[in-house]
């Protein structure tokens, strides 16, 4: 934030921030009444309003054998136990602005500072929440049947927004879409042998519109399961659930 401090979105512990003494403050770990089951990611607006998605009310990773295992529970159940939650700073509020989602992932203000990004990963898409002006408290969809599970979308320059993809579309996952009877069974299943996210590697660049302006892949995997970036000066710092180091993209 403004002063220096570090947000965190703990999948254990709910909203948290950092001093720049490494102090550690919970800031949210209940909201409506009702706990923060998994907090995955987080965006800061120009007015100092924080945004973050609770991935999923019902299935935690301390409970469910990881961070991982937890989000293809949610996928796999697809009734939708999402949210996106607003925090207010100075009023020290917090309250639910979106619920319903599979598995609400990634957070990114717009760049007009007017709507809120979110990346549902269970449905393939990124949604806009309006925060402000004659279409506020409404919901859009940004981009949709994307080829894989988005995972965090941050702001890249000249308007434009990155979008890491984890995985490639699973074809069990989407024949289950219609099938609840049977998802209940695969969930039940030894971890080992529900379906698994294949490495690849996929960074995708869009449009305010949710036109795809880039698309960078690696087939072979050598850099896999992305999860975002950020752009800086210097490059395009590239994350991922696997690899051992950060990778950088040099644009020019």
């Amino acid at each position: 934030d403004t002063n220096g401090n570090l947000l965190i979105a703990d999948a254990h512990r709910g909203l948290l921030i950092a001093d720049p003494e490494g102090e550690l403050t919970v800031l949210v770990n209940q909201v409506e009444n009702t706990n923060v089951v998994y907090a995955d990611d987080v965006d800061i607006a120009d007015n100092g309003n924080i945004y973050f998605t609770d991935a999923t009310t019902k299935f935690s990773a301390k409970e469910y054998g990881g961070t991982l295992q937890a989000s293809l529970l949610e996928i796999l159940e697809h009734r939708g136990n999402g949210r996106l939650i607003e925090y207010d700073p100075v009023r020290r509020t917090s309250n639910v602005l979106m619920d319903g989602l599979v598995f609400a992932n990634g957070v990114a203000i717009s760049h007009d500072q007017n709507s809120v990004l979110v990346n549902e990963t269970g449905k393939y898409r990124v949604l806009r929440y309006w925060l402000v002006g004659p279409k506020q408290g409404q919901v859009e969809v940004v981009i949709d049947n994307l080829p894989g599970f988005p995972d965090n979308i941050s702001q890249a320059t000249s308007g434009a927004y990155f979008l890491g993809l984890a995985s490639p579309r699973s074809a069990p996952v989407d024949a289950l879409s219609n099938k609840p009877f049977i998802r209940k069974i695969v969930q039940r299943l030894p971890q080992f042998m529900r379906p698994q996210g294949q490495a690849y590697g996929h960074l995708v660049k869009i449009s305010e519109s949710g036109e795809v302006l880039q698309s960078y892949q690696d087939p072979s995997g050598g850099f896999p399961f992305v999860t975002g970036a950020i752009q800086t000066d210097e490059g395009v710092y590239v994350s991922s659930l696997t690899a051992r180091a950060v990778g950088v993209l040099q644009l020019n």
